[in-house]
């Protein structure tokens, strides 16, 4: 009976398998930068990103997005993002080179020494990448706080509880949830003599979106 298994498929496989796990192992990382860089843009607010009931796919795609910065409107690529680079291409070359038989040879000759010096990395790693998400996060909402029209600009209407008429105000739109909209430096609209300053503390309005009764940003109208 022929031997339909040669050493080119095992090394098809193993090739295989080390791409697989140097990409599985970066996904953790550009998750928890994406959650890191998130939690300390919003806490410059006086939010935080575990408050807001984002989904779990959105810290992938923010630390997507953030990673490649060219993608998103007005975003300046920094050094920190040069840092995350790095770190990402580091994660994956260990990864890969964690799958070479003279690593796999070495690993059985001292398993010991082995497991301390990747833990070692991969913790070096962790919080290298913790660093740099939160020094990017930071930056970036203080290039917004002293520059507010880097974000969209919303304006919309909606009616208080306190008071049955609607009011019509405009601001940087900051986030978007299921359930609110958070706009920076809100300001109505029809109290003239209410003047944003440069001394004017931007602080945030959370407005639930089922007392919205109109919306308009760059791309986006909504009417009720």
């Amino acid at each position: 009976m022929t031997n339909l298994h040669s050493p080119s498929s095992d090394e098809d496989s193993n090739i295989l398998s080390a791409l697989i796990q140097a990409f599985s192992a970066l996904s953790i990382f550009v998750f928890y930068f994406g959650w890191v860089w998130e939690d300390s843009y919003l806490q410059m607010f006086g939010l935080r990103a575990t408050a807001l009931d984002f989904p779990f796919y959105y810290f992938l795609i923010q630390g997507l997005k953030v990673n490649f910065p060219y993608q998103i409107e007005n975003h300046i690529f920094t050094t920190w993002q040069i840092f995350a680079w790095a770190i990402n291409l580091l994660l994956v070359i260990s990864a890969l080179l964690g799958n070479t038989k003279r690593f796999k040879n070495y690993l059985k000759a001292s398993p010991g020494c082995s497991l301390v010096g990747v833990t070692f990395v991969l913790v070096l790693l962790f919080f290298s990448m913790h660093y740099v998400g939160s020094k990017a996060g930071h930056d970036r909402a203080r290039s917004i706080l002293n520059s507010p029209g880097l974000l969209r600009a919303v304006t919309y209407k909606y009616t208080k509880e306190a008071d049955p008429l609607p009011g019509l105000f405009s601001g940087y739109l900051l986030t978007l949830t299921n359930d609110r909209i958070y706009v920076l430096g809100a300001t109505s609209l029809q109290d003239h003599s209410i003047t944003t300053g440069q001394n004017t503390t931007l602080d945030v309005t959370i407005v639930p979106l089922d007392q919205l009764l109109f919306v308009r940003t760059a791309g986006y109208q909504f009417t009720r």
